[in-house]
C-alpha cells in the first residue's frame, strides 16, 4: 500500500515536471525558436553573444559578419616599415551562416562559437600600397677612402618589397593561422656585403696615405696628397679627375711663364721690361693629367710632369723672370751681344741685326736656342737668297737665329740700319765658334 502511494507521488511529480517543461517550451523555446528561425531573414542574435571571441550581441548575421570583418581587417602588419590595416588589401570571408548556429547555442549557451575565417590578398591593391611607400633602397657594401685610408662602408639592407605570389601566399597563410606576417625576408637584399670585400680591402689599403711627388727634371716642385682624393672602382684606386684637373690648373698658374713679360737687368745695369718670345714654361695640362693618373694606378712615388715649352729656371717671383744666370743678351740699339755663364760675363762681340723694317727686323723678346746645327744653308722665302753658315743657333719658330756671317768684314755701329740682316743676329766667325761651343740648346736669348 505504501509502495503504491510512493509510485503515485512520483507519477504526480513527473506530470508536474512535464507540465513545467511544456509551459517552458511554450514560453521560451517557441518564442525564441521563432526568432531563431527568423535569423536568415535579418533576425538578431541574442545579447551577450560572441563569435570567434568578438561580441556580436543583438546583430543580424550580415551585420555580425561585417563587425567581425572590420575588427579582423583593422589588424595591422608591417609593410616596408609602415603599419597597414590588412583590410586595405585583403578580402575577408567569415563563415557565419544561420546553419552554423544551433538552437541550443542560440537560446541556451549565449556563449562563444567558433567559425571559419578565410583571407584572400588582393595582389593589385597590395602592390599599389607598397608602391606608395617611400622605401629605403638596399645599397651594396663598398670601399671608400676616408681621411686617406681605405675602409669598408657597410651594406644597407633597406625595405624594398617586390610583391610576388610567394609574398601573397605568405600573408594569406600567416593570417589564416593567426600569425603576424614577417615580410622582411622578402626585402630586396644588397648584392655585396662587408664580408665580400675583406680581400679587396687588403688590396685597396696599398694606397693608404699615398702621396705623389710632382717633379720636373727630377726636381720636386709639389707633393700631392693623393690618398685624400682617391676613389675605389672595384679593382683599383683612381684619383678624382676633377681634383687632378684643378691641381694642374693651380700648378700652371704658378709655374707657366710662356707669353709673360719679364723684368731684365741689362749689361749696363738698367732694369727693363722684355716682351714675350719663344722661351717660357708652359704646362701640357692634358698629358700631365694622364701621367699623374697612370702613376696613381701603379702607386708610383714620383712623376715627371709634361711641358709644352720650357724656361731656363723655374719662375722666381722675386726677380720676376725665369731666365737664370746663364743667358745670351742681344742689344739692338748697341749692336752688341754678351754671353753670361753663372752670372759671369764670358763672351762679348759686336753684331749686325735685322734691317729695321717690318719684314726684316730682329724680333725682341725672351727667346731660347731651339737647337744647334753645323754647316747649314739658310734660304730666304721662295729662294730669294741663300747663305752658308758654319754655326747655326735658331731662337724663333720662323727662322731667326744666331749665326756666323763670313761675308761681312765689320760688325756693330749703324751697319744694321742700312745693311742689316733678314732678322738673324750676324756674328763674327771666331765669336760664333766660341758661342756655339759654350751655349747649349735651351739657353735663353734676350733680345731688346
Amino acid at each position: 500500500m505504501k509502495l503504491k502511494k510512493i509510485y503515485t507521488i512520483i507519477a504526480g511529480m513527473l506530470v508536474i515536471v512535464l507540465i513545467i517543461f511544456f509551459i517552458t517550451y511554450i514560453c521560451v523555446f517557441r518564442v525564441a525558436g521563432a526568432k531563431y528561425e527568423n535569423l536568415a531573414n535579418g533576425g538578431r542574435l541574442p545579447e551577450e553573444y560572441m563569435v570567434n571571441g568578438i561580441d556580436v550581441s543583438g546583430q543580424s548575421i550580415t551585420d555580425a559578419k561585417n563587425v567581425i570583418k572590420n575588427i579582423l581587417g583593422s589588424k595591422q602588419i608591417d609593410l616596408c616599415g609602415v603599419n597597414t590595416d590588412i583590410g586595405e588589401f585583403t578580402n575577408i570571408d567569415v563563415g557565419l551562416e544561420p546553419d552554423d548556429i544551433s538552437i541550443f547555442s542560440y537560446i541556451i549557451n549565449k556563449g562563444n562559437i567558433e567559425t571559419s575565417t578565410d583571407y584572400e590578398v588582393d595582389k593589385k591593391k597590395l602592390k599599389s600600397i607598397v608602391k606608395g611607400i617611400n622605401c629605403i633602397k638596399p645599397e651594396n657594401a663598398k670601399i671608400k677612402f676616408v681621411n686617406g685610408k681605405a675602409v669598408i662602408i657597410p651594406e644597407t639592407y633597406g625595405n624594398v618589397l617586390k610583391i610576388t605570389d610567394k609574398v601573397v601566399k605568405e600573408v594569406e597563410n600567416c593570417l589564416l593561422n593567426n600569425i603576424t606576417p614577417d615580410l622582411s625576408k622578402f626585402y630586396k637584399q644588397p648584392g655585396i656585403t662587408s664580408k665580400d670585400l675583406e680581400k679587396e680591402l687588403e688590396k685597396a689599403s696599398t694606397w693608404n696615405n699615398y702621396k705623389l711627388n710632382i717633379n720636373t727634371d727630377c726636381v720636386n716642385i709639389k707633393s700631392l696628397n693623393i690618398s685624400m682624393h682617391l676613389e675605389w672602382n672595384g679593382k683599383k684606386a683612381v684619383v678624382s679627375g676633377k681634383w687632378i684637373k684643378k691641381e694642374i690648373q693651380k700648378l700652371a698658374k704658378k709655374l707657366d711663364t710662356y707669353n709673360k713679360i719679364r723684368d731684365f737687368t741689362t749689361n749696363g745695369g738698367n732694369i727693363i721690361k722684355v716682351p714675350e718670345g719663344t722661351m717660357g714654361w708652359q704646362l701640357n695640362k692634358d698629358e700631365t693629367k694622364k701621367v699623374i693618373c697612370k702613376a696613381v694606378r701603379k702607386t708610383k712615388k714620383n712623376v715627371e710632369i709634361v711641358w709644352d715649352n720650357k724656361g731656363a729656371v723655374m719662375w722666381n717671383p722675386e726677380t720676376g723672370n725665369d731666365i737664370g744666370n746663364t743667358y745670351i743678351e742681344v742689344s739692338i740699339n748697341q749692336q752688341k751681344v754678351w754671353y753670361y755663364k753663372d752670372g759671369k760675363l764670358e763672351l762679348e762681340s759686336n753684331i749686325v741685326t735685322g734691317l729695321p723694317t717690318a719684314e726684316r727686323m730682329t724680333k725682341t723678346g725672351v727667346h731660347h736656342i731651339l737647337y744647334k746645327q753645323r754647316n747649314r744653308i739658310l734660304r730666304g722665302s721662295a729662294g730669294a737668297w741663300n747663305s752658308f753658315v758654319n754655326y747655326w743657333m735658331p731662337f724663333t719658330w720662323d727662322g731667326q737665329g744666331l749665326h756666323d756671317a763670313s761675308w761681312r768684314s765689320s760688325f756693330g755701329g749703324s751697319i744694321y740700319s742700312y745693311n742689316g740682316s733678314h732678322g738673324c743676329v750676324n756674328l763674327p766667325v771666331s765669336f760664333a765658334s766660341q758661342l756655339y761651343e759654350e751655349a747649349e740648346t735651351g739657353t735663353p736669348v734676350i733680345v731688346y
